[in-house]
């Protein structure tokens, strides 16, 4: 996982205010927020349920 673009995009989307572009992050959480998840969810433990 790319961690540092992530904490980047999270930088951008909380203090770019009006200046963030939401194609790009329509586009970022379409493309990959599945895999991020997945990624993610390797680390829970299998027992548990999702909220």
């Amino acid at each position: 996982m790319p961690w540092a673009a992530i904490v980047e995009m999270r930088n951008i989307v909380v203090h770019g205010y009006f200046g963030v572009d939401t194609s790009i992050v329509t586009s970022t959480l379409d493309r990959d927020l599945k895999p991020l998840a997945a990624a993610l969810g390797q680390h829970l433990p299998q027992d548990s349920e999702p909220r």
